[in-house]
């Protein structure tokens, strides 16, 4: 009886409660959602014993703060806004109590990924139904809801034989995931719910999470699951937006949150930023041209080469590629991850390749190296520009930022000091 009385939403929000999830429901937001915000909304009521007419900002401001998760307080905020402003517009009350709450930021992501031995040694002890589970997870990164909703009608094969599988994502929307041979029999096999609910239907999402949990070390879930889906697959294509979609995210901001860079990607970032070994200790370009540059023209092929290295180990290169992650950066804050930048421009502003031909070459280098790093994907823009698409996230640009502004400043110091 307690139970039931927690979990019923109190009578002075009953309602207003109602009638918001019904608008909700005429927008098109999905039955999982509507039982999401339902509960959010039924959990607040309860705890703060003030129907909807009378909570105030103080109240608002007050139960955010008690939320421990970041994600928690941006879930509440993003209710507390909607319902009203709803509520609100609707005429039940003259003001909005929500309107000025704090802006919650973004919590620092700190993936968690499940290694292969855990998930190796969770496939021994798992049952053939719990191996199922396991593997829809880890190799087709679906959430614990979406793998109790997997149903053999939802297995298709596409034109030379390959199978994949329509997922049933968050807020009703759907995607489609490659499929081992493996699994895709098992779920055609099922002839209906590969895991079908005791009476009618399929299994809650929490009975999926139970039964995974149990296999894995304490502290990683079926989300960890996901989460060493995201970083396998990003590792493997450097294509943040293909994970995203892989994954049934609309922003690539919360991939993020699901990709663990490597220990072994780190190591090469920093060599790709450091260049060549001993180039700290390399002749700077007025240098060559002062007192080498005789000597490099005798060598013919053999010194155009070591000027073509060096120029690409320069100051001025870095600085670019440094220049450009930046211009990522702000590009991708701003909703965009295409670019199209002026490389003569770039050069002149910044000074860059005063001793080239074209100033320009600088930039392009730049770019190639940002590319070779799997941070851009350049496409055809001519000599003069630099243009193409913004392959990795925030928090890979901020690294290749943060290693490559290092890099610079130590041959920056370096070149000075020949000088």
């Amino acid at each position: 009886m307690t139970n039931n009385k927690r979990m019923a939403m109190p009578e002075s929000w009953k309602s207003a409660a109602y009638g918001f999830l019904e608008y909700k429901r005429a927008a098109g937001v999905a039955d999982t959602s509507l039982l999401t915000l339902r509960r959010r909304l039924r959990a607040f009521a309860a705890e703060i014993c003030t129907p909807p007419e009378l909570v105030s900002q103080q109240q608002l401001v007050r139960y955010l703060a008690s939320r421990k998760a970041v994600e928690t307080k941006r879930a509440c905020r993003n209710l507390f806004t909607a319902f009203f402003t709803w509520f609100e517009a609707a005429g039940y009350r003259a003001d909005n109590p929500a309107r000025l709450l704090p802006a919650v930021r973004r919590a620092t992501p700190h993936p968690k990924p499940c290694t292969d031995d855990m998930i190796s040694a969770a496939l021994e002890r798992a049952t053939a139904e719990e191996r199922l589970m396991v593997l829809l997870a880890a190799t087709c990164g679906l959430r614990r809801g979406e793998i109790a909703r997997v149903h053999s009608s939802d297995v298709i094969t596409g034109t030379h034989g390959e199978r994949s599988l329509i997922v049933h994502g968050k807020g009703g929307k759907q995607r489609i995931v490659p499929l081992t041979e493996e699994l895709a029999q098992s779920i055609v096999a099922a002839d209906g719910y590969l895991f079908p609910g005791r009476w009618d239907g399929h299994v809650e999402e929490s009975y999926i999470g139970k039964r995974v949990s149990r296999l894995l070390p304490p502290g990683y879930s079926c989300h960890k699951l996901r989460h060493r889906f995201a970083t396998v697959a990003y590792t493997d294509s450097h294509d943040m937006l293909a994970v995203a979609r892989a994954l049934g995210h609309s922003s690539t901001d919360t991939t993020q949150a699901y990709v663990a860079l490597p220990e072994e990607a780190l190591r090469a970032l920093m060599e790709a930023a450091a260049l060549s070994h001993g180039a700290e200790h390399a002749m700077p370009r007025d240098g060559i041209e002062q007192a080498g540059g005789n000597d490099l023209a005798a060598a013919g092929g053999n010194g155009a080469a070591e000027r073509g290295r060096r120029s690409e180990d320069s100051a001025d290169v870095l600085l670019a590629a440094l220049l450009l992650a930046w211009s990522m950066t702000d590009g991708i804050r701003g909703g965009s991850r295409s670019f199209r930048i002026d490389a003569a421009s770039l050069a002149v502003q910044w000074g860059l390749g005063k001793e080239q031909g074209r100033r320009s070459v600088v930039v392009q280098t730049a770019a190639k190296r940002l590319e070779a790093l799997g941070v851009i994907d350049l496409a055809s823009g001519g000599d003069e520009v630099v243009c193409g698409n913004c392959t990795a996230g925030l928090e890979l640009l901020e690294m290749v930022k943060e290693s490559y502004w290092r890099e610079w400043q130590r041959r920056l110091a370096s070149e000075g000091g020949v000088q």
